[in-house]
């Protein structure tokens, strides 16, 4: 069925047969049980932050940076050297990879004695904890 009525559709989250009424009910993602409105909130966040989920993805394959994620989601707002210690890497490796993080607008960095570093919202941080839970 590769017709022209099922080109480019998106997943329909609304139960069989264009019932209007939300799909109700648990699903398993990787051995993790999840409501079906978790799944489609999450996914909603992933297409509006696209461009940001995609450098959280491109993170989490470099260690100091997915380690870098993890301690942001798990503690919040930190420091420089609070994440050198966590990732067991230098000050200044951090900041570089900090940096990058803050130029892709997935963390902001608030100047200041110290510094502080965090995702940049909400949304982005249940976006790089989903992300970082295939790893777990």
């Amino acid at each position: 069925m590769c017709g022209p009525e099922h080109s480019n559709r998106e997943t329909n989250f609304h139960g069989s047969h264009g019932e209007d009424r939300p799909l109700r009910g648990q699903v398993q993602i990787c051995g993790e049980e999840w409501s079906v409105e978790t799944v489609v909130s999450v996914e909603r966040l992933r297409r509006r932050y696209r461009d940001e989920y995609r450098e959280c993805m491109v993170a989490l394959g470099e260690p100091t940076r997915r380690g870098i994620l993890a301690c942001l989601v798990q503690n919040g707002t930190t420091t420089y050297s609070h994440l050198s210690e966590w990732t067991e890497t230098t000050t200044r490796t951090v900041k570089n990879h900090v940096h990058d993080l803050r130029d892709a607008g997935v963390v902001e960095v608030e100047d200041g004695r110290p510094a502080s570093i965090a995702i940049q919202n909400d949304d982005l941080r249940l976006l790089a904890s989903d992300a970082l839970s295939f790893l777990e």
